[in-house]
């Protein structure tokens, strides 16, 4: 049985919050540079034992997550990775199969395949999973808690605290955000000297910012 676990709310805006806070925070921890990150409209996430994707898709979102020591493991390879969207619409399922799960291949018992432990996808306003909450985020969706339970100001004051951002950053992850957000797939272009002044001009991983916020269509240019 399907179950609702949140609402559409700013999820794609809490995810371009996310990224922005994450590519200002690598000028200064540049260990973090994999932890966030984008492929087109896939948005990739991991922390700690766990790791997921959200893919993006005209009106629709597909999450799915592996958390490394969930028992649902060992599960594999009998059980498929797509059965956690076995209620979704055939659109959604779709775009599980050909994007969502591309990214969380492994190998099992000599089998490459994707391996999940829970997942989410979108109807109409509502996010739903075979889950319940409570063990969507034991599976893993813990990772995501602060985008799909946060709206986009509280989601703000969450990345801008726990990447230790101040406050010329948090304005500037704010604006850029709704920028990105509103204007659909066309590019954002800021200077270089506009980035240094935000990150600092000591920034030893400065590539790193640019190349960070290129994938979200934030061009930096020199």
């Amino acid at each position: 049985m399907k179950n609702i676990i949140g609402t559409i709310g700013a999820l794609y805006e809490n995810c371009l919050i996310a990224s922005i806070a994450h590519a200002f925070a690598i000028a200064r921890f540049p260990d973090i540079a994999n932890e966030i990150s984008w492929d087109g409209n896939n948005f990739n996430i991991q922390s700690g034992e766990s790791r997921g994707t959200i893919t993006f898709s005209n009106c629709e979102a597909v999450g799915a997550f592996r958390k490394e020591s969930s028992i649902r493991i060992n599960e594999y390879p009998q059980k498929k990775a797509i059965s956690f969207f076995d209620e979704a619409p055939e659109v959604v399922q779709h775009i599980a199969k050909a994007d969502t799960l591309e990214y969380l291949y492994d190998n099992i018992d000599g089998l490459n395949m994707p391996v999940a432990t829970t997942g989410f996808w979108t109807e109409k306003n509502h996010i739903y999973s075979l889950d319940t909450l409570e063990i969507f985020e034991e599976q893993g969706g813990i990772i995501v808690k602060n985008i799909l339970q946060k709206n986009s100001g509280e989601a703000l004051e969450f990345w801008v605290g726990f990447y230790d951002l101040n406050e010329v950053l948090s304005i500037a992850i704010k604006n850029l955000s709704k920028k990105r957000n509103a204007t659909s797939d066309r590019e954002i272009i800021i200077t270089i000297e506009e980035l240094l002044c935000l990150v600092g001009d000591e920034a030893m991983t400065i590539d790193d910012v640019i190349e960070s916020l290129s994938e979200i269509k934030i061009r930096v240019e020199r």
